[in-house]
């Protein structure tokens, strides 16, 4: 490998690694109107979950703290508003357009 030399040995051996994304940090931060728009004005959301439940939903955000919570209830919190935005996202590009 060309750079073998210029990288530590233990970097070669150890394991993968996953990368996390830091989406706690951009539903409460940069993207948090996004997300807030996006889960209480799209369709997909309010119409498997209601009205009523997407909104605590988004107010729910502000509950969502820093940190690294890997296993926590807040992280997964943050992961479920993620992964419900993310869907609403695929929703309006591949089926509302």
């Amino acid at each position: 490998m060309a750079v073998k030399d210029l990288i530590p040995k233990k970097v070669f051996e150890r394991g993968k690694q996953t990368f996390g994304v830091p989406f706690n940090h951009w539903i409460r931060n940069e993207l948090r109107e996004f997300v807030e728009q996006k889960l209480s004005d799209g369709g997909l959301i309010r119409q498997i979950f209601g009205e009523t439940k997407t909104k605590k939903l988004v107010r729910g955000i502000d509950e969502l703290e820093d940190g690294h919570l890997k296993h926590g209830w807040r992280f997964h919190q943050a992961s479920v508003v993620w992964n419900l935005f993310a869907l609403e996202v695929w929703y309006d590009e591949y089926f509302n357009n």
